[in-house]
């Protein structure tokens, strides 16, 4: 009976100076990270600022980390009708006695005062973009009509009490330099010149 021949033994290709040569070229230029340790910040933790000692008798505070200044717009100050706060004496004569050029005009006759208050804020801030100085915006005098009942005309002017307001609040005072009623020939008490602040 023949003898079974033993499966021959695998012999290997290379030597461990070679796999590390192979390994070595592998990596070509790579380089090794430094090792360093997770800061708080890395980790997502915020560290709580640091208490300031006060004298016997108050409570420690937490000294603040937010950054230090106004951070906060300062208000403007209110405007009243025929005030000019805002402008040089010469303009502000010019305005008043209507020897402004007009240049544009917003009648809020038979608006209610929701659709006064938007088309005014719609009106002054088309104005500013446009480079418009002088504008009226007329309100009607308010006064409703005689009847028998009633000798004397009797003031109901909503708009006329509301406008100058609606002029004093934003983002309409950031727009308005100041406002004056208007001469008769330009509605009288029933209007407004609004004098328009130039945009840089």
């Amino acid at each position: 009976m023949a003898k079974k021949s033993k499966p021959k033994a695998t012999q290997k290709t290379g030597t461990a100076s070679d796999d590390a040569a192979l390994f070595e070229q592998a990596l070509g230029d790579t380089k090794r990270l430094e090792r360093r340790h997770a800061t708080p910040e890395d980790l997502g933790i915020i560290k709580d600022p640091p208490v300031v000692l006060e004298p016997e008798g108050k409570a420690p505070r937490r000294k603040s980390t937010a950054p230090s200044g106004p951070t906060r717009k300062t208000e403007l100050p209110a405007l009243e009708t025929g005030a000019t706060p805002g402008i040089d004496k010469r303009t502000a004569q010019r305005l008043k006695r209507g020897k402004m050029a007009i240049d544009g005009r917003l009648d809020l006759h038979g608006m209610t005062q929701d659709q006064a208050h938007g088309a005014l804020e719609r009106f002054l801030s088309a104005s500013q973009l446009r480079g418009r100085r002088c504008v009226i915006v007329i309100t009607g005098k308010g006064y409703k009509a005689r009847d028998e009942g009633r000798p004397f005309e009797e003031p109901t002017g909503v708009l006329k009490q509301a406008v100058p307001r609606w002029l004093n609040e934003q983002p309409n005072r950031s727009r308005v330099l100041s406002f004056t009623q208007a001469l008769q020939q330009d509605g009288g008490s029933g209007a407004l010149y609004v004098y328009i602040k130039r945009l840089k």
